[in-house]
């Protein structure tokens, strides 16, 4: 990235600049008139930037006037000028004045004023604004030392930078303390409208207001995070007519935690904040050093996508043997390496593309689907499953029923009469909806009681049910279709009965399940895990089912005992296992229509 940096200092200049008597008040209500006088210098290093003229605006009504006394030059490095002591006929106000900058671009990058920053001395009595983009160069001509060649009279700009400095209440200002940064710009992407820390807005949230458009991230390095969790809130608006995926990424910080939510921003048609859907991107900080600390190099970077469903990039190693396959992101993961820029980072996860909702065929990467179809977890990382226990992402099917061998009905939280297996009653069912529930269980005098860490998927893969879009446009399921076809059949199943009444059920509520129940997640039946994984709607085989690890399946084995439910092993085949345990992963499933997201 490229930057130029223009400092307004006093000091010996190349050029003299003397304004003489000006009447100023653009944003003032009362008009004075100040005396202006100042220098301006330039570096001349790659000669990137040639002002061709400077220009200064006294009031609102008025255009801007050339400064005649300017000379033209090129500027690159530092950009130097003084303007001076001001002094008004009215001693109350000073009011505000505006600098236009008209430029020629002699290189194919685009620049504009990134940053403002104001010496301490004066940044509680002056504001500043700025706008304007030089756009890229239109010369051809080059000179013999590969310079691109101007003629200062006849050539036009390609773009005006605006400063706009303003002084409502002092008698007198020095504005030699002012660094103005200009940056390598791109157009328009992003528009920050707030930043939120633990619910408060920081002093500096101006700083952060605005950014857009800059080939750079949101930095985020100069917050101080006590000791504790602290979340930042960042609200934001895409102006593209693409979707905008953000990056969190920081350097590894002893004692420091760092997770945040997954977000797409909404496409925005018309190029303006007002044409655009707000959303908010939460990061959360958990500071366990023992004092107020900085995070080095946290950031959050901004990049398009055009279409949110995507295919596996070519010759990427699949365990599939058909070509690739394709995903949405969904939910993150902090990594637990560094990427190459030596940096931690917020994964997304995959969510594969397995079947369509008809012919239950999985295209390849090769032909993109279209309409509704099934997506199922694909991400498997290994700290889910450390020395081949799930204690992390490992969750019983049903932590709540009496044992092994007695009658396997629930018992702690008032389900007296529903069998342990059934699955519109089970923990994982809650687990996997953003219901938080103990995912474990221990034996106790005969019982298996509930413990382990409470928490839910949507915590564990912070999805936000209220920003991310994927979420938003799932298509749920009814208990009634989970319950069809749901038998141990590879071919025929049956459907299931559900349990019918009330119980004083899940954390003592009354709690009645109809069949009409939706749910946007759900875990494979024995049948779907026999045949829609295979991508080609006969049979699948165990490498098609195989995943990083064991997971479970929502049938129950009634033949076997009222304790048990099917699940997934290692290698890919079907077998059953004591609903209690949980070394097995919830890999959940949804319903989603692609079109929504070309």
């Amino acid at each position: 990235m490229k930057t130029l940096r223009l400092k307004l200092i006093s000091m010996l200049a190349m050029l003299f600049l003397m304004f003489g008597v000006l009447t100023v008040g653009i944003f003032a209500a009362t008009q004075q008139t100040v005396t202006l006088s100042g220098n301006i210098s330039f570096r001349v290093e790659d000669r990137s930037l040639y002002v061709k003229q400077v220009r200064i605006k006294q009031d609102n009504n008025s255009e801007p006037q050339p400064v005649t006394a300017f000379m033209p030059g090129y500027i690159n490095g530092e950009f130097n000028m003084n303007i001076g002591d001001y002094s008004g006929e009215n001693a109350n106000k000073i009011g505000s004045f505006a600098l236009y900058f008209d430029i020629i671009n002699t290189t194919d990058i685009q620049w504009a004023i990134s940053s403002v920053t104001l010496a301490p001395e004066i940044e509680d009595s002056v504001s500043v604004s700025y706008s304007g983009v030089v756009y890229e160069t239109t010369l051809t001509e080059v000179d013999e030392n590969g310079d691109k060649v101007i003629d200062p009279v006849n050539t036009a700009i390609n773009g005006t930078l605006i400063l706009i400095v303003t002084a409502p209440s002092l008698p007198s200002i020095d504005l030699s303390d002012i660094t103005i940064t200009i940056n390598e710009y791109v157009d328009p992407a992003v528009q920050v409208t707030n930043v939120q820390i633990n619910d408060s807005t920081p002093d500096s949230t101006s700083e952060y207001n605005g950014i857009k458009g800059f080939n750079k991230p949101l930095d985020l390095s100069n917050i101080s995070f006590e000791t504790g969790t602290t979340e930042v809130i960042i609200s934001m608006t895409s102006l593209k007519p693409t979707y905008i995926k953000n990056n969190v990424s920081w350097y590894n910080t002893s004692g420091v935690t760092i997770t945040s939510t997954s977000l797409y921003l909404p496409k925005n048609t018309t190029g303006d904040i007002t044409g655009g859907k707000s959303k908010n991107l939460k990061i959360t900080v958990t500071n366990n050093s023992g004092s107020p600390i900085t995070v080095s190099g946290l950031e959050v970077a901004f990049e398009e996508k055009e279409d949110l469903l995507q295919a596996t990039a070519e010759g990427e190693v699949s365990q599939y043997t058909r070509e690739g396959y394709w995903y949405v992101e969904m939910g993150t993961y902090s990594t637990t390496s560094n990427n190459e820029e030596g940096k931690r980072e917020s994964e997304y996860l995959r969510w594969r593309y397995f079947s369509d909702t008809s012919t239950h065929y999985e295209f390849d990467r090769n032909t993109r689907p279209t309409g509704e179809g099934y997506f199922i977890l694909e991400t498997w990382i290994q700290q889910f499953y450390p020395n081949g226990n799930a204690t992390d992402l490992g969750v019983s099917w049903n932590n709540d029923y009496k044992g092994l061998y007695s009658s396997g009905k629930h018992q702690l939280n008032g389900w007296t009469n529903i069998d342990a297996n059934d699955y519109s009653t089970s923990t994982i069912r809650q687990y996997i909806n953003g219901n938080t529930v103990q995912k474990s269980a221990y034996k106790q005098s005969g019982t298996y009681v509930p413990s382990g860490a409470s928490t839910n998927m949507f915590e564990y893969f912070n999805i936000d049910p209220d920003n991310d879009i994927i979420y938003t446009d799932i298509i749920g399921r009814t208990l009634g279709d989970l319950y069809t076809d749901m038998t141990d059949a590879t071919t025929d199943p049956q459907d299931v009965t559900m349990p019918k009444g009330s119980s004083s059920g899940w954390e003592g509520a009354e709690i009645t399940y109809s069949e009409d129940d939706t749910d946007k997640f759900w875990l494979l039946s024995y049948y779907e895990a026999y045949t829609l994984l295979s991508g080609n709607a006969t049979t699948s085989s165990d490498t098609d089912r195989k995943w990083g690890g064991q997971y479970w399946l929502r049938s129950p084995n009634p033949s076997y005992s009222s304790n048990n439910a099917y699940h997934v092993s290692t290698s890919g085949f079907l077998s059953d296992y004591y609903v209690y345990l949980y070394i097995n992963v919830a890999r959940a499933a949804f319903k989603f229509s692609v079109d929504n997201i070309a």
